[in-house]
């Protein structure tokens, strides 16, 4: 990995930490609903890859190739002219993504699909066949025949059932156009974000709007993660999701480390500028709650090349205790923060056995609060990383 900028680790590593918090927080609940929906790891992966992908490449294209790719899903061919032979091609592989996306949103098994997704997949797999056609006459195909096969196969899926344009429109439609017209997606991770939001409608249609509710935030926890890690290991052909946190969990070490964080814990500052081990709190929710801090280590080595994680290890802060506790008040309340000192203790992590034999580590603090009105609730903040040889 290359050095990196102060201005990219500002951006990465909150990524980074908001990915793995959120697979901790979320991914195992959410992978049992899906799990329960008949969605197994296999099908799971395979609407990450695939949602990846159509975000990616629909993404990657120019505001004014997502414009004309609007006009024509909504019958106004003829504005293909307008697009060369490269940007043909930008726009023949965010079809066929998007026709990937849908299909991977439906159940593999016909006894497991419901009426409208048999309709959805009678429509969607002839219209994928026809992309793959023109994707394996890109190597020798002028502008002008790649226009005429699109046309061509725009014509016939239309001519059999209007649902494929109907589900191409709900990402290529008003949305789109306003956002291209407003100058609102001119940066590429403003227009990744709105594919991403409009694509999601396209997985509401093919796996119902009950069990879109329980895929969708799977996808929002892992998407921007795997992002990443495409992104820093070249990586996305993972096998697992446990795989893919802890290559997030690695990568995330990798990053920390190479930008500078402390071990085992990255000084803040308080709102008067000073520095200390600890974290802060803020939102109304908070005041006054009852905080309890516990501190632990985790620690992986790599085992053929994948990263393979120890369960965690407790350790102390400086006070000798193993938890930090504190009330939040509007006594200790400055500039809208609750401050809270909670210094780790080094030598409980040096001695602690996580340690042995490890090739990088993570520190967290677990943070469980009893809120004013006695609901309860936890969030798990990484607060450093480091490296052994």
């Amino acid at each position: 990995m290359a050095a990196l900028t102060p201005e990219y680790c500002q951006k990465r590593v909150p990524q980074l930490l908001s990915a793995i918090n959120n697979a901790n927080a979320q991914i195992p609940q959410i992978r049992a609903d899906m799990a329960a929906l008949g969605f197994g790891t296999a099908a799971q992966l395979k609407l990450v890859t695939k949602m990846f992908v159509f975000v990616r490449v629909a993404g990657d294209l120019s505001p004014i190739v997502l414009g004309v790719t609007a006009d024509f899903v909504k019958c106004t061919d003829s504005a293909l002219a307008k697009l060369d032979v490269g940007q043909l091609k930008g726009v023949v592989r965010a079809l066929h993504a998007h026709a990937e996306l849908v299909i991977a949103g439906i159940p593999e098994t016909a006894s497991d699909q419901t009426d409208e997704q048999k309709k959805l997949l009678a429509a969607f797999t002839p219209w994928l066949a026809a992309l793959n056609d023109i994707i394996t006459q890109f190597p020798t195909a002028s502008a002008d025949t790649l226009m005429t096969m699109l046309k061509d196969a725009k014509k016939k899926v239309n001519t059999g059932s209007p649902v494929v344009l109907t589900l191409l429109v709900q990402v290529f439609g008003k949305e789109l156009l306003e956002a291209i017209a407003n100058g609102a997606i001119e940066d590429p991770l403003d227009r990744k974000t709105l594919i991403k939001k409009l694509a999601e409608k396209v997985l509401i249609s093919a796996l119902g709007k009950a069990t879109a509710g329980k895929v969708v935030p799977y996808l929002d926890s892992a998407l921007v993660g795997w992002e990443l890690l495409v992104e820093l290991a070249g990586n996305s052909a993972i096998k697992d999701v446990q795989e893919y946190v802890n290559l997030l969990l690695m990568m995330l070490i990798m990053v920390m480390k190479k930008c500078g964080w402390g071990w085992p814990q990255n000084p803040g500052k308080d709102p008067d500028g000073n520095q200390y081990d600890g974290f802060f709190v803020k939102g109304e929710k908070y005041k006054g709650a009852m905080v309890v801090a516990s501190a632990f280590i985790r620690c992986g080595k790599l085992v053929d090349g994948k990263p393979v994680f120890s369960p965690r290890c407790p350790v102390t802060f400086t006070t000798g205790k193993a938890t930090v506790e504190a009330t939040l008040t509007d006594e200790i309340r400055v500039k809208g923060k609750w401050t809270v000192v909670a210094a780790i203790d080094m030598k409980s992590v040096q001695s602690s056995p996580c340690i042995t034999g490890a090739n990088f580590c993570y520190a967290y603090l677990e943070l469980s609060f009893t809120l004013a009105d006695g609901t309860k609730t936890s969030i798990n903040l990484i607060s450093g990383a480091q490296t052994f040889p």
